[in-house]
């Protein structure tokens, strides 16, 4: 192997458990020969807060919107 040669795993299915609170899911998956349109979504994530520095929040005007939404 070397720094060019590719590496990947094929799964009919994912366990729901494989998933962490930031992973974001997905609606549709395209590729060059098909697209595929997911039938077993999972729950969309909420922002969470705790990932997120104040640094961060304040260069990303949207965000702290929606933090003050919150808190409200």
């Amino acid at each position: 192997m070397c720094q060019s040669t590719l590496s990947f795993q094929v799964y009919d299915e994912f366990p729901e458990s494989i998933f962490e609170t930031f992973d974001v899911p997905v609606d549709i998956i395209i590729t060059p020969s098909r697209i595929i349109n997911v039938e077993k979504r999972l729950d969309r994530p909420t922002l969470n807060w705790e990932y997120l520095s104040k640094r961060r929040v304040d260069r990303i005007p949207i965000m702290q919107l929606i933090l003050d939404q919150e808190k409200a």
